[in-house]
Order: structure tokens, then sequence, then C-alpha cells
């Protein structure tokens, strides 16, 4: 946003429909981009097997009975 103002600010009036133009074009690229990531979101979230346990097996607990 910063860098949008020092645009507008910079730019003599007659310059402003190309930056609005590169603006919409902009727009339009990453609303591409954003449709393809979630097209195929699938592809790059780790796909759970179904023998895996639910919840890891926690380590058995050291025994603090003395030795004898």
């Amino acid at each position: 946003m910063p860098i949008a103002g020092a645009l507008v600010a910079l730019l003599p009036s007659a310059a402003l429909p190309a930056v609005l133009v590169c603006a919409a074009v902009q727009a339009l690229a990453m609303a591409l981009a954003f449709r393809g990531l979630w097209r195929h979101r699938h592809t790059y979230t780790a796909p759970v097997p179904p023998h895996a346990p639910a919840v890891p097996a926690a380590p058995a607990a050291p025994s603090t009975a003395p030795v004898a």
C-alpha cells in the first residue's frame, strides 16, 4: 500500500490509467494463482496413511524403584 501511494503521488495524472491497468492485470494474475493453488491443494498436503495410529505412543517412563 505505501508503494501504491507513492506511485500515485509521484506519477503525473496522465500516467494513472496505465497504473490502473497494471493493477488490474496483477489482480487477475493473483486470482488465477490462488485458484490454481486451491484446485491443487491435495498435492501439497501430506496424506495420512489409514494404518497410522491417531496419537503416537508415549515413551515408557523410567522406573523409580530403588535398585537392589
